[in-house]
């Protein structure tokens, strides 16, 4: 246990303070975590085939495609076209497209399809500001739009399993009902602190009047149409509970724009996989893997055999579960968890469930926090310290709506 400590504290500090570059911090956690006995070679050689590891490569090639064929120049114009380009105008809308749409399909999936058209956006904005407070949005709103539905995240599908098997039944309905409120005062909250900590004042109009033009040719309208295909599919396969694993249809997409005969070059092109963002690939498979070695510690061994459990204070549960979820997937933390406290009571079994959708201190935290860094806008210091604070925004706000939504729930504590 003790070296599982030390391991874990001197990765997270060399991402902290950045004495090394991270994406060698995350290529040493890989190979050292077997190395030192934490997880065996065959558990990290698994890591390679993560769902989001691939669903991240997918992401990256075709939005590579997307721009190596200029076709976020012709469409941003169309899409924020009628009204002055202030930056609030722009955030906002697409704050609210994430937290809304991320309640029905995956918000990896949003934030991968909006991040190009972000990135465009920062590449004419000329503020620094302005780029850290739309790529900040794009990822805290989607995930946190994803606690609306019971299948916006998988944490939510969890959580409702384990209260069931409790003898707690919630529906769609109620589940809505509940954290609408809670869901949406939190994004407020988040919203107007990123207003405060990132002030911006930018008009992106006379930009892309000269950065910006001309109407979509064949290859472009190709390309957009796969890409409106892939998030059909997205849709379905949520909806319909079809089971085609989330790389499926992206990678789908970019194997017809490899065999398209394009005008040009091929649609997706060999030169669009060697622009992959390797350095983002390797933080997040050594965050996968330091996830691994944190579900795996005796630490949690000992707390799940022993009865302690019964005596934990809700705020430190709360805390608990948002930190592991900085460190492990929110949907790890969740099938951990949520059926240790399901033998406990059903209170805190629901607290875990939602907590467990918080932790955005690190880009391994949540993928939509790997995709937001792989632009390269946000300086890993600034990441932890926002998603510190907006942790800490949402254990507060969970715990002083913990009454109301217990009450909603007909659970008694």
């Amino acid at each position: 246990m003790i070296l599982e400590a030390v391991f874990i504290l001197i990765a997270v500090s060399l991402w902290f303070f950045e004495f090394v570059p991270a994406h060698i911090v995350g290529l040493g956690i890989f190979i050292f975590a077997p190395v030192f006995g934490l997880l065996s070679w065959g558990e990290t050689q698994n890591l390679i085939s993560n769902t989001i590891l691939l669903l991240f490569l997918g992401i990256f090639v075709y939005a590579n495609a997307l721009s190596r064929n200029k076709v976020l120049h012709v469409i941003l114009p169309w899409f924020l076209k009628g009204a002055s380009l202030t930056s609030e105008r722009v955030i906002l809308t697409l704050s609210l497209f994430c937290f809304f749409v991320s309640s029905f399909i995956s918000n990896t999936a949003v934030v991968g399809f909006i991040l190009p058209f972000a990135s465009e956006l920062c590449k004419v904005s000329g503020s620094e500001n302005f780029n850290k407070r739309l790529l900040f949005t794009l990822s805290f709103f989607s995930t946190l739009g994803g606690l609306l539905t019971p299948f916006g995240t998988p944490p939510n599908g969890i959580t409702i399993s384990n209260l069931e098997k409790a003898g707690f039944h919630i529906g769609f309905i109620e589940w809505s009902s509940m954290l609408l409120p809670f869901s949406f005062f939190v994004a407020s909250v988040v919203y107007f602190f990123l207003w405060f900590k990132f002030p911006c004042r930018v008009d992106l109009s006379d930009k892309f009047k000269t950065h910006v033009h001309g109407s979509l040719n064949r290859d472009q309208k190709v390309l957009i149409l796969l890409l409106f295909t892939c998030v059909l599919i997205w849709i379905i396969n949520d909806f319909f509970e079809v089971g085609v694993p989330i790389w499926v249809p992206i990678w789908l997409t970019c194997l017809v724009g490899f065999v398209y005969k394009a005008e040009g070059d091929r649609l997706v092109s060999v030169e669009d996989i060697r622009g992959i963002p390797w350095e983002v690939i390797l933080i997040f498979l050594g965050g996968i893997c330091l996830g691994e070695v944190i579900l795996k510690s005796n630490l949690l061994n000992f707390l799940i055999e022993s009865e302690y459990l019964n005596y934990v204070p809700t705020w430190l549960i709360v805390s608990l579960t948002v930190l592991l979820s900085g460190f492990a997937s929110n949907t790890a933390s969740a099938s951990l968890l949520t059926p240790i406290f399901s033998m406990v009571s059903p209170e805190k079994t629901f607290l875990v469930g939602i907590s467990s959708s918080f932790g955005f201190i690190l880009p391994i935290s949540t993928p939509t926090n790997a995709l937001i860094y792989s632009t390269g806008h946000i300086p890993l210091r600034d990441m932890i310290r926002t998603g510190l604070t907006v942790d800490i925004t949402g254990i507060i706000t969970l715990l002083a709506f913990k009454p109301i939504l217990f009450y909603l729930l007909n659970l008694t504590q």
